[in-house]
């Protein structure tokens, strides 16, 4: 007696393919490579293939089908991760190149180590060897205090400059995603980003409320002062982030980047923060969910199923590729 044919995009129907198949995964493409593919899924066999087990498993597109259509077609069609793209690209460059640039012009400014045979009066015979020896460790721990003040101011001018640089690229990341997202001026303040609704119609009150906002705060409140120098500015700082001033007596006019603790940890943080900030963001004004933005999108089932099938048709990494 022969088994009957397995029912269409079940489990059963699935295994029947072959693994360099992507249905064998539970993935159904139609369309291959052109601007209409679309992709479904039997969450049940891709998330038992993979060991994927949450909610997931039991997503159904509606009752009447096996399969789940992924809300989004690519990744980068949720804000979310356009942001997390975005900040990561400028972490990576603060760590892999701005940072080193910094730490490794800063560790070349040293003082200069005398000895007495160095001194000229003492080969002209003007002085004997032990006044020569005592000129030479003068002059050596003057050296060694210029190199020391050289190099604080530098630390704090280079660290200042890369701050305002690191704003402006966020504050680009912002005009970016309004602008992306139907916001058609062309003249941008922060209240822009507190004003825009979005389709959730989101109220400037609800921004300011989430717990992130701080971070937002923050970065313009140091920006700021950086920018313009003075007692306004400066006592915003105090007032929101008290923690990064310097406690040294602040008079107006006074450049503002010998006032502020640069550190790398003040970067990475500011990075950070923001990034969380502008993640509650999208929630809350584009109604995204950064759970789903990692998954729910045809990319994601995608990069299983093709990471699997390249391992499978080429495990010595030759070069062939299934999509």
């Amino acid at each position: 007696m022969n088994n009957p044919k397995p029912k269409k995009y079940s489990v059963e129907w699935c295994e029947q393919y072959h693994q360099d198949d992507s249905r064998f995964y539970g993935v159904i493409i139609k369309n291959l490579n052109t601007e209409n593919q679309t992709v479904s899924v039997n969450m049940e066999r891709f998330c038992d293939y993979f060991h994927i087990h949450d909610k997931r498993k039991t997503l159904k597109s509606n009752k009447n089908s096996l399969l789940y259509k992924p809300a989004k077609s690519r990744a980068l069609d949720y804000n979310i991760n356009v942001i997390k793209k975005e900040l990561q690209r400028i972490k990576n460059e603060w760590l892999n190149t701005q940072k080193i640039f910094i730490d490794q012009f800063l560790s070349e400014i040293k003082g200069h180590d005398f000895t007495p045979i160095d001194d000229d009066n003492l080969q002209m015979g003007y002085v004997d060897f032990d006044e020569a020896e005592v000129n030479a460790r003068i002059k050596s721990a003057l050296s060694h205090q210029y190199a020391e003040y050289k190099r604080n101011n530098l630390y704090f001018s280079l660290y200042a400059q890369y701050y305002h640089q690191l704003a402006a690229q966020i504050d680009a990341t912002i005009i970016k995603l309004l602008t992306e997202n139907g916001w058609e001026d062309d003249k941008y303040n922060r209240g822009v980003l507190l004003a825009f609704k979005g389709p959730n119609n989101a109220s400037e009150l609800s921004i300011k409320e989430l717990k992130s906002y701080r971070h937002y705060e923050k970065m313009y409140a140091i920006w700021n002062f950086l920018k313009h120098n003075s007692g306004s500015t400066y006592q915003t700082v105090k007032d929101h982030c008290p923690e990064v001033l310097v406690e040294s007596e602040y008079e107006q006019g006074d450049l503002a980047c010998f006032f502020i603790q640069f550190s790398n940890d003040l970067i990475e943080e500011t990075i950070n923060g923001m990034q969380e900030f502008l993640i509650q963001y999208c929630e809350i004004v584009f109604g995204e969910n950064e759970d789903e933005a990692g998954w729910n999108h045809d990319d994601f089932f995608l990069a299983y199923v093709t990471a699997e099938i390249n391992e499978y048709i080429d495990p010595m990494g030759f070069g062939a590729e299934f999509y």
